[in-house]
């Protein structure tokens, strides 16, 4: 038997486009409220997943989902919803969205508490799944190539937190893009404390090379 509703949510999503899913309950992005005092608010105390959407499907949702485990563990965060749940909660928010092609930002805070740096007096954690129309980079920007930076001022420590947990708290990549800005550019490589790429700002980063025997 069906949740209550589910069929005016399902007749409704060929007339959305973006939609936010606050713990489940569906709203438009400029409605959406999580409350005041949140610890994804107030510190960044969270983690989050970044999922493209092609011709309406999650691509590689398991996977994704997985790392999004592996950084709640890192942050002592324990996820509200199991893998099932919340691939379920992330297809609803894509159906109800209908949009074919998307990104879905799929975020979970500690919840509400007293306010302090403790992480004991957290409540239950918040679930955000956002679903926004894709926007691609200009075509000129695959076939030309970018003009990039380096920033060691917007780089993170592994001695602060390791770079494989996808955390809210994003003030390092927000500053290196600002750097970049400023300079024209059109990405900062964001570099470690000892001089090593640790990831872009909103870019992954794939090295190719040429092996002694041909191949790549």
């Amino acid at each position: 038997m069906g949740r209550p509703g589910r069929g005016r949510e399902e007749g409704a999503a060929r007339k959305r486009g973006p939609v936010v899913l606050v713990n489940g309950e569906p709203s438009s992005p400029g409605d959406a409220v999580v409350p005041a005092l949140d610890r994804g608010f107030m510190y960044g105390d969270g983690v989050f997943e970044t999922v493209r959407v092609y011709s309406g499907r999650a691509f590689r949702l398991a996977e994704h989902l997985a790392r999004l485990e592996r950084s709640a563990r890192s942050l002592l965060i324990e996820l509200p919803q199991g893998k099932r749940e919340l691939t379920g909660t992330v297809r609803r928010a894509v159906r109800l969205s209908g949009l074919e092609d998307a990104r879905v930002r799929l975020a979970v805070s500690r919840g509400a508490g007293m306010p302090g740096l403790g992480v004991s007096p957290a409540g239950i954690p918040t679930v955000v799944v956002a679903v926004q129309p894709l926007a691609l980079p200009p075509k000129g920007v695959y076939a030309d190539g970018v003009s990039l930076i380096s920033s060691v001022e917007g780089g993170r420590s592994p001695r602060v937190l390791p770079a494989r947990t996808k955390c809210a708290n994003y003030l390092c990549g927000i500053m290196a893009r600002d750097e970049a800005d400023r300079h024209g550019a059109f990405e900062a490589l964001q570099l470690s404390d000892d001089g090593h790429v640790a990831e872009g700002t909103s870019s992954n980063i794939f090295i190719v090379r040429r092996s002694r025997c041909g191949g790549e």
